[in-house]
């Protein structure tokens, strides 16, 4: 290994030594989350001021001077949208494999996305029936938020003939056999609803509700629904009139009834869509459990959230080497990014406390965290060496356009994850000021170049 090429490895290391400090800060102080959110925000700020003053504004400005630096304007641009898309898809793969779970913000976006396509089609089976169909459709999450998972094996008992009627279930998967006095006398399929007759009028079940093989369902107990009705006056108004009709007339629906189920789903679904349900530390711990693959996903995201900027980090040191060859002897402190440097450390510092403490509260135990950090202090050294060698090797024009791809990832990575995260932690008005003085800090730090 070259001299230069060594210099390129001990900056890799101090840029990527500030992951581990980050998530030992956060895991042994453990701050509030308004802190975290401000310290966010710094450093999403730091980020945006080192990939402008270091990347963007020396490449635009050149192309004003030249017909060359044109050229790499427009590579620059073009790398810039490859780079942003590019990061994009891999972020929506990673996220299925449990990538989401690395920050608060990315868990809330994705169980967000998850649970809204669960509650539509579950607003659309709610549309068939009469009685939901009485709920207003603004305020149908009354009915969404007390709706409570359950499953059935082969075989088990759900409710027997004349047991209280207690809760009714719609199905979401599987099979149901009903009988009455030992005979069968129907089955219950996917989309259905079973039990709201004896719910409705307070009775009896009129049969016995068996699983054929697993199923899944929504159940809505009494307590629950009576909840409802009392903070939906119209919903209790049509239980009202339901249970004082023939209830075994409710399943005949005419075509105006079908267009009216449509418009309610509709309506209802839009509703709905209008808030952003916040996971709880439970709703996340379960699903860091659920997925198989959540650890590798984490890291393989936090991975691709560093990529760009280590790439970035490599280039640049070779291109400061090279003007700082051309009219003397560079020395390792003469070619220190010092901008970019100091913008990635403040970046990275309150990345790794916020998502070390988001782990902490998944339920991941403190030596795997730290773990997961220090190993990423090897793959961002790799990958800065990655960009210090691609740089040599290639015409410029190529350079410049794999350096817009990495900007492009930053920027899509710094305003889909980093800024989110800040303003789910610290709100928005700690979050502005917190990123301007992250911005103006790093921005501060060319001084020290001369």
């Amino acid at each position: 290994m070259d001299q230069f090429a060594l210099w390129a490895l001990i900056i890799g290391i101090i840029s990527t030594a500030s992951l581990p400090l980050g998530s030992v800060l956060g895991m042994t102080f453990r701050p509030r989350a308004s802190i975290v959110g401000a310290l966010a925000a710094f450093g999403g700020g730091a980020l945006l001021a080192a990939l402008s003053v270091e990347l963007i504004a020396p490449t635009m400005m050149h192309a004003s001077e030249s017909e060359e630096g044109r050229h790499l304007a427009y590579a620059l641009l073009i790398g810039g949208v490859l780079g942003g898309v590019f990061f994009w898809v891999l972020d929506q793969m990673l996220n299925a494999r449990g990538g989401y779970l690395r920050k608060t913000a990315t868990a809330i976006s994705y169980l967000s996305k998850s649970r809204s396509k669960q509650m539509a089609g579950l607003v659309e089976r709610l549309s068939t029936s009469q009685l939901f169909r009485s709920i207003p459709p603004d305020q149908v999450e009354l009915l969404l938020q007390r709706l409570k998972p359950v499953v059935f094996n082969p075989q088990e008992v759900m409710f027997k003939e004349g047991s209280k009627g207690d809760s009714l279930y719609i199905i979401e998967s599987g099979e149901i056999t009903l009988t009455r006095n030992g005979d069968q006398i129907g089955t219950i399929a996917p989309g259905d609803i079973v039990g709201e007759i004896a719910l409705l009028s307070n009775s009896s079940r009129t049969a016995t509700a068996k699983a054929t093989n697993l199923v899944k369902a929504m159940e809505l107990n009494r307590h629950d629904f009576e909840a409802i009705c009392k903070h939906a006056p119209l919903f209790a108004v049509a239980v009202r009139e339901i249970a004082s009709s023939r209830l075994e007339d409710l399943s005949h629906r005419d075509a105006q009834t079908a267009q009216h189920s449509i418009e309610w789903a509709e309506e209802a679904s839009l509703a709905i869509r209008k808030g952003t349900h916040v996971p709880t530390a439970g709703e996340l711990h379960k699903a860091a459990h659920e997925k198989s693959g959540a650890a590798l996903g984490i890291w393989l995201g936090i991975t691709l959230d560093g990529i760009p900027e280590c790439f970035v980090l490599g280039a640049t040191v070779l291109d400061i080497i090279h003007r700082q060859a051309a009219g003397g002897t560079p020395t390792l402190l003469s070619v220190m990014p010092y901008t970019f440097l100091v913008g990635l450390i403040l970046s990275n510092v309150p990345e790794a406390l916020s998502s070390s403490v988001g782990m902490l509260n998944q339920g991941w135990k403190k030596w795997k965290v730290l773990m997961l950090w220090s190993s990423l202090v090897v793959v961002g050294t790799i990958l800065t060496m990655v960009g210090f060698y691609f740089g040599e090797d290639v015409p410029h024009s190529v350079e410049v356009g794999a350096e817009g791809m990495a900007a492009g990832a930053m920027l899509t990575m710094i305003a889909q994850t980093m800024i989110p995260e800040a303003v789910h932690l610290g709100g928005p008005n700690i979050v502005g000021l917190s990123t301007l003085a992250g911005f103006l800090m790093t921005v501060a730090f060319k001084l020290v170049e001369g």
